[in-house]
């Protein structure tokens, strides 16, 4: 338990600086830009799937897929076979990328379709998930500082009634 609240802090901080020095740069992005980030970093996932996990490797073999060589296009996701949660939860030990285990905390859904579904999450992704909702609500807490400074407390805004809170 002391290690995944070590892991926890520590992707907080490591997310409030992906904020700053990334994510609050993307919304300008050009289109071709955004485009070509993802289509560079969805070939990585799946290059890294492949070479580090036995039941992507697998699957990819059996419809002759290799990832360094084949997907040229977003279009190439349409040869992949779709994942159910069932495989996942049946194939989860062959599933984890052992490169990355260490420094990983258990998560896991919470289940409203049914059985919750288990899973490692690495500090990268923790602090990235973090750096999204930084992106979501900083935003919100300055608009609630510069109501608080307008007269009465008054704004026209109707998006700052929504997501402040309420100032007593």
């Amino acid at each position: 338990m002391k290690t995944k609240n070590l892991i926890k802090d520590i992707s907080r901080i490591h997310g409030y600086r992906i904020y700053k020095g990334f994510l609050q740069k993307t919304p300008y992005w050009s289109p071709a830009r955004r485009d070509d980030y993802v289509f560079r970093h969805l070939k990585t996932t799946l290059i890294r799937a492949y070479e580090g996990t036995e039941f992507y490797r697998e699957r990819f073999q059996s419809i002759g897929f290799d990832p360094n060589a084949d997907f040229t296009s977003s279009a190439e996701l349409s040869r992949l076979p779709i994942l159910t949660k069932d495989q996942v939860r049946e194939n989860r030990d062959l599933m984890i990328d052992r490169r990355f285990k260490f420094g990983s905390i258990e998560g896991q859904t919470s289940g409203t379709t049914g059985e919750p579904l288990r899973m490692l999450l690495n500090e990268y992704y923790v602090a990235f998930d973090t750096a999204a909702i930084f992106r979501q609500w900083l935003p919100s807490e300055a608009m609630c500082r510069r109501r608080k400074k307008t007269h009465s407390g008054v704004s026209p805004d109707l998006r700052i009634r929504f997501f402040c809170r309420p100032t007593i």
